[in-house]
């Protein structure tokens, strides 16, 4: 499952090489909508092209979110042994992957000065959740990045290598 994972990023990588060096010149020069959009669905294009190509069992979905709106583009299916095609509700078991993800964003937004690691979690909650504390300590965005926070790896009554297919599913096996 994790190289699969890591071969479906490899893939969408270096698919999108190409396709980034032609959306940053885009960006860079002044574009119509209209140039964006095809350059856009170029990249998207080729991106899934090539999971089809070289990893036919595999599955993605990816999400798209401008000012304009949202669109999302999928290829694949749920498992083997269910043929429900992938979309945007799609659950995924993204495991450990998601890390090198979060905390390179969130790097690159600390370094904008968006965000500040020593900021509480609370800060970016609604008012009406109650953030977890560990050790009398409030949680901080850098204790989530170091996996520091105390905050348990699952939730309560979580299921290994359970497939949960709706939202729903999740909220009722954390006991929420």
């Amino acid at each position: 499952m994790y190289l699969a994972i890591l071969l479906i990023t490899l893939v969408a990588l270096s698919s999108c090489l190409s396709s980034t060096i032609m959306l940053n010149s885009m960006i860079a020069q002044p574009a119509t909508a209209s140039q964006f959009t095809t350059a856009k669905e170029s990249s998207i294009t080729l991106l899934l092209n090539n999971v089809k190509r070289y990893l036919p069992d595999a599955s993605i979905v990816v999400g798209i979110i401008t000012p304009n709106g949202t669109q999302v583009y999928g290829y694949g299916n749920i498992s083997k042994a269910n043929s429900t095609k992938v979309n945007g509700n799609t659950i995924f078991d993204t495991a450990s992957i998601t890390k090198t993800f979060t905390t390179t964003l969130l790097a690159d937004m600390v370094k904008q000065g968006l965000v500040n690691l020593d900021d509480p979690i609370e800060k970016y909650l609604p008012a009406t959740v109650k953030a977890p504390t560990y050790n009398r300590h409030k949680i901080t965005l850098g204790n989530l990045a170091t996996r520091t926070s105390g905050l348990p790896d699952f939730p309560a009554g979580w299921i290994r290598n359970h497939t949960y297919t709706t939202p729903g599913q999740l909220v009722d096996s954390a006991g929420l």
